[in-house]
C-alpha cells in the first residue's frame, strides 16, 4: 500500500527524503530531545576515579573481586582461630612434603595430590601439629601441574576431622576454555597471570574458582606488574584490610634445581618489601642424609623450616604458613626433579632463575647429538 503525504509534512534526514515522513524526525530534533531527556533523568555516571579504574576493570575469577570492597568475608572464623592457637606457642615449624613412589616410578608423568606434614619444631621428630591434603582433578594435575587449580585443606592430625583452613588456588585446568587462569605460569604482568591463594575459614564446597560457600579470611598473591621483577615476591593480605598488604615474602633470584643439594634458599617475611625478615624466615632445606638426597634428585618432594619472630600474633603465623605452602607450588615444583630422562637423553636442571613472575630453568642435556 503506497503512503501519500503532503510536501509540507515531509522531513528529510540529511539530503535523502524519508520513506515514512509521518513517523520521522529531523536530526536536530532528535539531538535536542536527547539533550532535554538527559537533564530530566539522573545525571550521567562519570565512573570511578582514575586510580580506581584499573582495579575495577581488572578481571577476577575469585570472590576477592580484584581487591574490591565487596568481599564475602567470613562472619566468624572459629576454625582459623583454632589453627592460630595451635601455632601460638611455637617459634618454629618444620614442613615436610610426603614422598610418592608413583611419581618416582613415572618421573612425574603421573602426578599425585600433594600432602604435607607440619611439625612444631625444627625437624620431623617434633610433635605433629597439622596435616595438609590437596584436592584436585586428575586431568588437571597431569596436564597443568604445578599451575593447576586445587583446594588444600589443613586439619589437625587424626581421622575424619573437619579442616581448620581451606586454601583455594584457581589456576589452570585441563580445559583451557574454562580455566580460571589459563596463563599460569607466565610473566605476571596482569591479574590473569598472577598466582594467588584465597584463605577460607573451615571447609568449603565447590571447586577452585567456583566455590559455593566462600568464607574468605585472607589472601596470598603475586603482585601485578611483573611479580616483583627479579625478586620472587608474595603479598599477604587480610580481610580486615584488603587494599594494603600486611606482609611481604621475598626470595633470591637463583634457587631450585641442583642448587637445592648444597644451598639453602631463604625467603624472609617482612612488614615492608625490604627483605629485612622482621616477621619470619622461610627456608627451603637441603638434604640431610642419603635417603633425602636421592628423593630430592628424582622427585619434587621438598622440606621447609619456618622461624617466627618473637611476639608474632597467631594470625600472622597462620598466614605465613599459608605463604610457605604456596611458595612450594610456585617455586619448587616446576623442575619435576633435578634429573630426568627423555628421548634417549639426560636432562639435568642446574637451577631456576626468576624473571618477572616466570621461572627460567638452566638445563644441561647429556646424550644424543
Amino acid at each position: 500500500m503506497r503512503v501519500l503525504c503532503s510536501r509540507k509534512n515531509r522531513h528529510s534526514i540529511g539530503s535523502r527524503p524519508s520513506r515514512f515522513p509521518c513517523f520521522t524526525r529531523s536530526t536536530a530534533e532528535l539531538s535536542r530531545g536527547r539533550a532535554e531527556a538527559e537533564k530530566v533523568v539522573s545525571p550521567r555516571f562519570e565512573g570511578p576515579p582514575a586510580g580506581e579504574r584499573r582495579r575495577l576493570l581488572r578481571p577476577s575469577w575469585h570472590f576477592w573481586e580484584g581487591m574490591d570492597d565487596k568481599i564475602p568475608v567470613a562472619e566468624g572464623r572459629e576454625a582459623f582461630d583454632s589453627l592460630g592457637s595451635r601455632l601460638a606457642e611455637h617459634s618454629s615449624l618444620f614442613v615436610e612434603q610426603e614422598f610418592s613412589w608413583i611419581e618416582l616410578a613415572t618421573q612425574g608423568l603421573c602426578e599425585i595430590p600433594n600432602a604435607y606434614r607440619i611439625y612444631g619444631g625444627t625437624d620431623n621428630q617434633a610433635p605433629l601439629l597439622l596435616v595438609a591434603q590437596e584436592h584436585s582433578g586428575g586431568c588437571d594435575r597431569c596436564c597443568c601441574a604445578p599451575a593447576h587449580s586445587f583446594v588444600l585443606e589443613l586439619s589437625a592430625p587424626g581421622e575424619h576431622l573437619e579442616p581448620l583452613v581451606s586454601l583455594e588456588r584457581a589456576g589452570c585446568t585441563a580445559c583451557c576454555c574454562t580455566a580460571p587462569k589459563p596463563c599460569l605460569p607466565c610473566c605476571a604482568f596482569t591479574h590473569s597471570c598472577t598466582d594467588e591463594v584465597l584463605v577460607h575459614d573451615g571447609q568449603i564446597r565447590g571447586r577452585a574458582g567456583r566455590v559455593e560457600t566462600p568464607k574468605v579470611i585472607g589472601m596470598v598473591r603475586q603482585p601485578d606488574g611483573g611479580g616483583g621483577g627479579y625478586t620472587p615476591t608474595l603479598e599477604i593480605f587480610s580481610a580486615a584490610d584488603p587494599h594494603s598488604p600486611t606482609a611481604y615474602v621475598q626470595g633470591p633470584y637463583v634457587f631450585g634445581g641442583c642448587s637445592e643439594l648444597c644451598c639453602k634458599a631463604h625467603f624472609p617475611v617482612s612488614r615492608k618489601p625490604d627483605k629485612s625478615g622482621d616477621l619470619a624466615l622461610i627456608t627451603h632445606l637441603i638434604p640431610r642424609d642419603c635417603g633425602t638426597f636421592c628423593t630430592e634428585m628424582c622427585t619434587d618432594t621438598d622440606r621447609f623450616s619456618v622461624s617466627y619472630a618473637r611476639g608474632l600474633s597467631p594470625e600472622d603465623k597462620a598466614q605465613i604458613l599459608v605463604a610457605t605452602l604456596l611458595s612450594d607450588y610456585m617455586f619448587f615444583e616446576q623442575d619435576m626433579g633435578m634429573l630426568r630422562c627423555a628421548h634417549g637423553k639426560i636432562y639435568i636442571t642446574l637451577c631456576q632463575c626468576y624473571c618477572q613472575g616466570c621461572l627460567c630453568p638452566c638445563v644441561i642435556v647429556l646424550g644424543g647429538n
